[in-house]
């Protein structure tokens, strides 16, 4: 059964929760063991009071694609159009197929000082669904990763050097290899100075085999190693 999460919104339509920051974090939870790929992860439950403000013409927006093979595209809203009613509560459900950032906000028609109604848009509210994650078929909980990072330019010359630190990280427990940039450094050689976001460093790697073929050794050498997380950044020097 597709897990339900429920968001109270106020009568002009911010969520009522708790101390979340800003930001709603949905529970980590892994797929269903059953699941197909067009299940969704969660249904988001936005529940509206009866004769709420927001339910006078109004509309929910979400960036959540309202299908599995919709593509998440930034800045792309849906309408969900909401039920008014001054004796009745009223909810929508939108279903989430991907973990990722999201956004949503509302559209109404609000009543002014002179009996005038006018369009209203709140400011966008966000959540988070987080990713399922997994060590040889193992679900892992989000608070059980232990992650250690990596500074490229300083882990030795050649692929020897680079898999006596990998052993050593699996030795000491990390479940997780997060690496600094591993582009082309510029020309102070920092490892967030990146001269070329396209090539990788020169001095370790001759082609894109090269990564391909030292993320593969990792995984299949150190197998309590969950995967290689690389960070990218635009060029600076």
């Amino acid at each position: 059964m597709t897990k339900i999460v429920l968001l109270r919104l106020s009568s002009t339509g911010e969520p009522i929760v708790g101390n979340t920051k800003g930001v709603l974090t949905f529970p980590a939870s892994p797929p269903e063991p059953n699941s197909k790929p067009d299940d969704p992860l969660f249904i988001l439950r936005f529940y509206v009071v009866a004769g709420s403000q927001i339910t006078n013409n109004g509309t929910i927006w979400v960036d959540m694609p309202p299908s599995h093979e919709k593509l998440y595209k930034r800045g792309k809203f849906y309408g969900h159009k909401l039920e008014s009613s001054f004796y009745q509560d009223t909810y929508i459900d939108v279903k989430i197929y991907r973990p990722g950032s999201y956004s949503y906000y509302l559209a109404y028609n609000s009543l002014g000082s002179d009996s005038k109604e006018t369009l209203t848009t709140t400011r966008k509210f966000h959540f988070v669904v987080p990713p399922s994650l997994f060590i040889n078929g193992k679900y892992l909980t989000l608070n059980s990763v232990s992650m250690q990072s990596m500074v490229s330019k300083w882990m030795g010359k050649d692929d020897k050097d680079w898999q006596l630190l990998f052993s050593e990280v699996a030795n000491k427990g990390y479940n997780m290899i997060h690496f600094t940039p591993l582009q082309h450094r510029g020309e102070s050689n920092s490892p967030y100075s990146i001269y070329d976001q396209l090539e990788f460093d020169p001095d370790f790697f001759k082609n894109v085999d090269d990564v391909k073929k030292m993320i593969e050794d990792l995984e299949s050498q150190h197998e309590t190693i969950l995967k290689l997380v690389t960070m990218l950044r635009l060029p600076h020097i």
